[in-house]
């Protein structure tokens, strides 16, 4: 089957799966295109789209955040709508999907009616038609009417038009935003290098003696995507030898520069909270309608449900944590990194070790995350910091190399419109494509350096 009527989990509403799918080029990552059916407060006529995420029988929908790949998304959606068909994706059974817990996705700019053949229902222009008439005999009706004695009415020759709601997440859903700074800056997030083991240490002794075994990092900086000023400090609580994470505490105070936008957010608080809760992780918020500011607080230790599904890696060393937060940026117990200038620019470094730069204004830290599932790609994590303070564009290359230090492959960096003083995290992937008819193994990597263009 492939679409079907669903419950929106903790809401009365309902939602409808057109298509659970997957793009060709890449299986691993799955996405879900849905319209809202029946319940409260929705607008029927929105297409939305969101990556899938798999937690137990759980199927959770997040926002797609690469812009590319959402882009591509809704041109092979549109396609599919207008055409009937595509061969662009691979679609997915969902018999067994009973509801979808939505925690943040996209909406297409086209709704269902401009495609009323695949969603069966009036084209605009019926729409209109349909209104214009109706109000010509309304209007016939009403200077036909006899006088008489003043009654209640209601009034019928309006032709009522459903508000149109706002995007399900124009940006980032405030929880994920901490939780990629916490976690995916760190490393903690499916890092898949050596700052991990791979097995635990039942006998590791979890008891806490002093407060040696905690790690506080702080950073004050802009979010270019939430359009904020983000004030974050994490703490990290170790076991006794210091080679595990016990718990991790952060506090995020968020000051937004629009009302726009404090005003979207402040209401998701709730909704936010209670998307977390059956993950075990522990939230608080607060806000301040004075000063546009929302503070969020975040616990996960290791007896959160669903730690090691949800791709959070506790195994992970004070030392490890330290480097990785010192790198970015951050002050962590009170001492900070200094770097000279054009620290790490075109230094061949072997693929499985990170590459820090300082150039021109940016502080970036690169860390390969290394072959995908699927063999078809190659990841790169850039944890981006720009130190100036107007916005500007990020581009580079990136040179990957053989064990024979031979070039494989230059591909190019390029971000826009990175806010002044921001911290943000891109997502480059390097995929096995034949080029001038000569195809290579991603299995063959052995170096790889980075070069940023000057403005």
């Amino acid at each position: 089957m492939e679409s079907k009527i669903v419950n929106m989990a903790n809401t009365e509403n309902r939602l409808k799966i057109i298509r659970y799918f997957s793009l060709k080029d890449d299986e691993k990552k799955k996405y879900i295109c849905f319209i809202n059916y029946s319940g409260k407060n929705l607008d029927l006529s929105t297409i939305n789209v969101g990556m899938v995420s798999l937690i137990g029988e759980k199927t959770i929908i997040f926002k797609i955040d690469n812009e590319f790949i959402f882009n591509k998304i809704k041109e092979i959606l549109e396609r599919l709508f207008t055409n009937g068909t595509t061969d662009e994706i691979i679609t997915y059974d969902v018999d067994n999907i009973e509801r979808l817990d939505v925690v943040a996705y996209q909406t297409l700019d086209k709704t269902i009616h401009h495609f009323s053949t695949f969603f069966n229902v009036k084209s605009i222009e019926e729409q209109k038609a349909e209104e214009i008439t109706l109000n010509l005999d309304l209007s016939i009706l009403k200077v036909k009417k006899k006088k008489e004695k003043p009654q209640p009415t209601t009034n019928n020759n309006v032709s009522e038009k459903p508000k149109k709601k706002k995007k399900g997440n124009g940006l980032i859903i405030l929880l994920i935003l901490v939780l990629v700074v916490v976690l995916i800056a760190a490393g903690v997030y499916f890092f898949r290098d050596s700052i991990f083991k791979d097995n635990k240490n039942d006998d590791i002794d979890k008891v806490i003696k002093n407060n040696e075994n905690e790690l506080v990092c702080a950073m004050i900086y802009n979010d270019t995507e939430a359009n904020a000023l983000m004030d974050d400090e994490i703490t990290f609580v170790f076991t006794d030898n210091k080679e595990q994470i016990s718990k991790i505490k952060s506090k995020s105070h968020i000051k937004y520069y629009t009302e726009e936008e404090y005003n979207e957010n402040k209401g998701k608080i709730d909704f936010n909270i209670n998307r977390f809760e059956y993950m075990g992780i522990i939230v608080t918020a607060d806000n301040d309608d004075a000063k546009m500011t929302l503070t969020y607080n975040v616990t996960i230790d290791e007896n959160s449900n669903n730690v090691d599904e949800l791709g959070y890696n506790l195994d992970a060393s004070y030392e490890s944590i330290n480097n990785s937060y010192l790198n970015i940026g951050y002050t962590c117990n009170d001492k900070t990194k200094e770097l000279e200038e054009n620290t790490g620019i075109n230094e061949k470094t072997e693929i499985s070790q990170p590459i820090l730069v300082l150039s021109n204004g940016w502080r970036i830290l690169v860390e390969p995350m290394g072959i995908s599932e699927t063999n078809k790609e190659f990841n790169f994590i850039f944890n981006v910091r720009h130190l100036n303070d107007s916005n500007r564009d990020l581009n580079g290359t990136i040179t990957i190399y053989d064990s024979f230090n031979e070039p494989l492959k230059t591909f190019d960096i390029s971000n826009k419109d990175i806010k002044g003083n921001s911290l943000s995290i891109i997502e480059v992937s390097v995929n096995n494509l034949k080029e001038n008819k000569t195809s290579f193994d991603l299995g063959l990597i052995g170096y790889y350096d980075i070069n940023l263009n000057n403005e």
